[in-house]
């Protein structure tokens, strides 16, 4: 699982990585929210851990933008120093903790891991809740084909109907999960 580091100071980025690849961690590490939006492009991010105050933009702003380019990214803020607002705009953004500075390494890790597990938990869901619904799409494709195969004139009519609705549903101009569904 890979851990993306976003703080403006180095020293703070160089001590949690060291931390966390000691733990086995792979960490990638940026010090602006544009370089962690670039290495986001290039890698999946399971666990965003992230400074509130940069003088680019703030943590909480980068991390609705990674969720926006890759989806179910976990967080957790760390921060020295925030506005009243921070702690209710985190909260509200749904993150799994938020760390004042300065904080244990204890601490840090018991927060990441509680968070990577949250992620392997959705993950293996997300798997289970695909694998059962291609179960359920075989067994009622099964069924159907059982029943229209004792009558050549309905055998292919379901076929046809999918096909005319998937067509139909692009044409208005249905993308993904809509146009699936």
């Amino acid at each position: 699982m890979n851990i993306l580091l976003l703080d403006d100071d180095p020293l703070i980025l160089k001590g949690l990585g060291k931390a966390l690849r000691r733990e086995g961690y792979n960490v990638l590490t940026a010090e602006s929210p544009s370089q962690a939006i670039g290495l986001a492009r290039e890698e999946l991010v399971d666990l965003l851990i992230c400074d509130v105050r940069m003088p680019e933009s703030d943590g909480i702003e980068a991390l609705g933008s990674l969720r926006r380019l890759q989806g179910g990214i976990r967080a957790i803020v760390i921060t020295g120093y925030a506005g009243d607002d921070a702690p209710i705009r985190a909260v509200k953004s749904g993150v799994d903790d938020y760390l004042l500075k300065p904080f244990s390494t204890e601490a840090l890790l018991r927060s990441v891991h509680h968070s990577l597990e949250l992620r392997r938990l959705e993950t293996r869901g997300k798997v289970e809740q695909e694998t059962l619904k291609r179960s359920f799409l075989q067994l009622v494709t099964t069924l159907v084909n059982l029943f229209l195969s004792r009558d050549a004139f309905f055998r292919d009519h379901p076929r046809r109907v999918a096909s005319l609705a998937v067509d139909l549903g692009a044409e208005m101009g249905l993308e993904g999960e809509a146009l699936d569904r």
